[in-house]
């Protein structure tokens, strides 16, 4: 461990504005939030596995970030809500989702056809549950659904699969997938990003 003024010191010798350098600890981050989601999310999706722990509550040192919650028990980019959609008793999943992203860029006008489990380690049943669903690009609805479904407890069960086109689009743009559990607590979300359609007559220039 070093000081805040060594670390200061040593931006501005590699010629680093110290705003980049604490941008780049905020890009760590938001790495590691998104790995333990992808994490979590796959262990709960395989029904062989009976449990996990998750390492660790928070960064044992200065040198070793692995925490969810930084060195003075702070959050990092994890709120509690964030982390609550994948690890609760009751977990939505998208399992034909790979976990090194190459479906989650979208051009507009594709297809996108995901199932939809249900990790319910809850203390019930979740009988004739209605799951909603939507769609939304730069925070409006695009695309909304709902299917019923019976989830049983202790198992990972399929439940119902989300469809849509991804709608024509001048800009590229963020496009979160929401899926919860009317009732409930119960939701998750997953992020893709979405480009317009190829233009037919655009080259690249010589």
């Amino acid at each position: 461990p070093y000081r805040l003024e060594a670390a200061k010191q040593g931006a501005e010798k590699a010629g680093v504005a110290w705003e980049l350098a604490e941008d780049c600890i905020r890009g760590g981050h938001e790495l590691q939030a998104i790995y333990q989601k992808l994490g979590l999310e796959h262990a709960r999706s395989h029904s062989s596995i009976d449990g996990y722990d998750y390492w660790t509550i928070v960064d044992v040192s200065p040198l070793m970030p692995q925490g969810l919650l930084d060195i003075f028990w702070r959050p990092k980019r994890s709120s509690p809500e964030y982390f609550r959609q994948f690890n609760s008793a009751t977990v939505l999943l998208l399992p034909g989702l790979s976990s090194d992203g190459r479906d989650r860029i979208l051009v507009a006008g594709s297809k996108v056809s995901q199932r939809v489990s249900c990790s319910n380690f809850g203390r019930e049943a979740i009988n004739g549950a209605k799951v909603s669903w939507d769609v939304v690009i730069q925070g409006h609805v695009r695309a909304r659904g709902t299917f019923k479904a019976r989830i049983p407890q202790g198992a990972v069960t399929p439940i119902g699969r989300v469809q849509f086109a991804v709608p024509a689009l001048s800009h590229p743009g963020e496009m979160k997938l929401r899926v919860s559990i009317d009732g409930t607590k119960v939701h998750n979300e997953w992020t893709f990003y979405c480009f317009p359609e190829r233009w037919s007559r655009a080259k690249l220039a010589s």
